[in-house]
C-alpha cells in the first residue's frame, strides 16, 4: 500500500525493528505520549509534496528477479561452504577467492565469512566503515557464533546467517554445515553420481562429533548411541540415512547413490 498509494508510514519501535530499517527517515515513529499529536497534526498538504517510497528495492519485479539467480539459475542438490560462498558478492574466506571492498558494498550485499577470520573482517570494517548494510553469512569454521560476535559486528549487518550459532536473536538464522569443502573441491564428484543399485546394510549412520555444541549434539547422541541399527563407522554409501546433529539443522537420505539434502530446522529426532 505505502508503495503504490504514497502514503507516509506511522510506527513504533518494538519488537524486530526490520521496518525501521527499511523506512529510515521516512518513518514517522510515536510513543504513547506523542501518537495522538501526530495524528491531530499531519498536514495533508505536505505529505502530498514528498516521496514516502522506502520501497523501491522490492518490487515484485527486482524480488523475483533475485530469487530467480538464487534459487533457479544458481540451483544446486547440495548443501557446503562453498555453495553458500557462491551466491555471496563479497567474501572473506582463505580457501575461495578473497574479495571486499568496504566501500562498495551496497545495502543488503550478501558477504561470505571464516569465522576463524572474524578479527581481521572487524579491523577492515572499523578502518573503512561501509555506508550499507549487508548480510551477513558464516561458514567453514568451528567456532561458535557467539553473542560477543554478534554484538561486534551488527551495527554493520542487517541479517545474520551462521553455523555453530550458539546465541539466539531475530536478526540471527542458523544454517546448516553441509558437506565438507576446501577451495580445492567443488563437489563433482557427489553431484555426478550416477544412480546405482547398491544394497543398504544399516538404516541410520551417525555423522558428527559432540565437541562443536555438546549439549544439543549429547542429546541427540543419547537417543541413538545404544540403537543397533545405528552405524558409527564411516561408510556412507552402505546407509539409508546420515543423521547430523540438530546444531547441523539437516540430514540426508541416500537413494542408490543420489544424495537427496533434506532441510529440518528444528529437530534431529
Amino acid at each position: 500500500m505505502q508503495r503504490r498509494k504514497n502514503k507516509p508510514v506511522i510506527c513504533c519501535n518494538s519488537g524486530f525493528p526490520a521496518h525501521l530499517q527499511l523506512l529510515k527517515d521516512k518513518a514517522i515513529q510515536y510513543n504513547e505520549q506523542t501518537l495522538e499529536k501526530i495524528l491531530t497534526n499531519l498536514n495533508k498538504e505536505e505529505i502530498q509534496t514528498k516521496d514516502w517510497n522506502a520501497y523501491k528495492q522490492f518490487t515484485p519485479e527486482k524480488v523475483m528477479s533475485i530469487f530467480k539467480r538464487v534459487f533457479i539459475n544458481n540451483c544446486y542438490n547440495i548443501v557446503s561452504g562453498y555453495e553458500f560462498y557462491r551466491i555471496c558478492k563479497w567474501s572473506f574466506c582463505p580457501r575461495y577467492l578473497a574479495r571486499l571492498e568496504p566501500n562498495n558494498i551496497k545495502h543488503n550485499d550478501t558477504l561470505f565469512l571464516n569465522l576463524d577470520y572474524f578479527g581481521h573482517l572487524l579491523n577492515s570494517l572499523r578502518n573503512y566503515p561501509p555506508a550499507n548494510k549487508f548480510v551477513l553469512i558464516s561458514h567453514n569454521s568451528d567456532q561458535k557464533f557467539t553473542e560477543a560476535h554478534f554484538n561486534a559486528i551488527r551495527h554493520y549487518v542487517s541479517h545474520i546467517y551462521a553455523i555453530n550459532c550458539v546465541f539466539q536473536h531475530p536478526m540471527i538464522t542458523p544454517i546448516p554445515i553441509g558437506f565438507i569443502d576446501s577451495k580445492y573441491s567443488d563437489h563433482s564428484k557427489i553431484l555426478n553420481i550416477e544412480d546405482t543399485k547398491l544394497s543398504k546394510e544399516h538404516l541410520l549412520y551417525m555423522n558428527f562429533v559432540i565437541t562443536t555444541n555438546p549439549p544439543k549434539r549429547n542429546e541427540c547422541l543419547s537417543v541413538f548411541q545404544n540403537q543397533d541399527w545405528v552405524l558409527k563407522e564411516k561408510i556412507y554409501h552402505q546407509n539409508c540415512f546420515i543423521l547430523k546433529s540438530q546444531s547441523q539443522n539437516m540430514y540426508y537420505h541416500q537413494k542408490g547413490q543420489e544424495l537427496i539434502v533434506i532441510v529440518y530446522m528444528n529437530h534431529c529426532y
